[in-house]
């Protein structure tokens, strides 16, 4: 009788091996892939959330531009004392007006929030109280951008705000309660898809805002002075008046740039590695978005 050859019954060990092999690397290309896509989504994501912020942010602007207009028409508020103190020059007035009216209302941390914005030329002052919507913000001991963003959260949902932001936006899922360091209690803020929170900047200063698409070849101009009157005004006391208590990462220029230089105010994210580079707005390997970027056709907020 015949004999039936051997019938293998297993895999050898190296087939295993291939299997093995075969089953990991699909699987990391799978994963790679996974997580390439989700990366994308969330910064996405991320640039979605800072295009609403900005929305909000230009509509509390037009409100804060708005408010100076309506004092200079009657006569109201502060605006006797913007006109003394701009030598008796409306347009003059309006941009000084515009600049202390920004700090008070827009402040980027705990102490220029609590404090009275001051502004004094050769000429007068204008003075103005803080804001008692700020009054919730905690005590620190430091500056952060953190801080910037806290401020901003409670600008733009104070009544004061002209609706700057509704909660049909979504952006209430947004935000979140932060403690930050040296804060003795927590404040809300809005946060980036990463979960980390977004930073205001009220005068973003960067050579790029100095350049097309921001701006027209020839054009170079401070956007609070269309009409060119305040450099003729604007004393370095007034100038430290208004930039006093600003955070140092915020980059604004220690003397008034005399109306060369373009500025945009912007929200920053973070972005992916959740680090703050020690400049906001450049530095190698600075994946920070940027809402004015975002603002620009077809830009990115990187």
């Amino acid at each position: 009788m015949a004999t039936l050859p051997n019938r293998r019954v297993g895999f050898t060990l190296i087939e295993l091996l291939v299997v093995i092999s075969l089953i990991g690397t699909l699987a990391a290309l799978s994963v790679g892939a996974f997580m390439r896509v989700r990366a994308g989504q969330t910064k996405v994501a991320s640039e979605t959330t800072l295009q609403k912020l900005n929305t909000a942010l230009d509509n509390r602007w037009k409100v804060i531009l708005e408010s100076v207009k309506e004092d200079h028409k009657k006569n109201q508020g502060q605006w006797p004392n913007a006109l003394i103190a701009a030598n008796g020059n409306p347009d003059a007035a309006e941009s000084l007006l515009l600049y202390a009216k920004a700090k008070n209302e827009l402040p980027m941390t705990f102490a220029e929030a609590k404090a009275p914005t001051t502004v004094t030329t050769a000429y007068g002052m204008i003075s103005l109280p803080p804001k008692a919507v700020f009054n919730t913000l905690p005590i620190s001991t430091a500056t952060s951008p953190e801080e910037s963003g806290a401020c901003f959260y409670l600008a733009v949902l104070s009544n004061a705000g002209g609706g700057a932001m509704l909660d049909s936006d979504g952006l209430q899922q947004q935000s979140t309660d932060y403690t930050g360091a040296g804060w003795n209690v927590s404040a809300r803020l809005f946060k980036d898809a990463w979960g980390t929170p977004i930073a205001f900047v009220r005068m973003a200063y960067t050579p790029e805002l100095n350049a097309p698409p921001y701006i027209k070849a020839g054009q170079l101009r401070d956007p609070n002075d269309p009409a060119g009157k305040l450099p003729a005004i604007m004393s370095a006391l007034a100038w430290g008046q208004l930039t006093a208590n600003t955070p140092p990462f915020a980059g604004i220029p220690g003397t008034y740039p005399a109306a060369t230089q373009n500025f945009v105010p912007t929200l920053v994210s973070a972005g992916p590695n959740k680090l703050w580079e020690p400049s906001i707005f450049a530095g190698s390997n600075n994946d920070n978005l940027l809402s004015y970027r975002l603002r620009r056709e077809g830009g990115k907020g990187d």
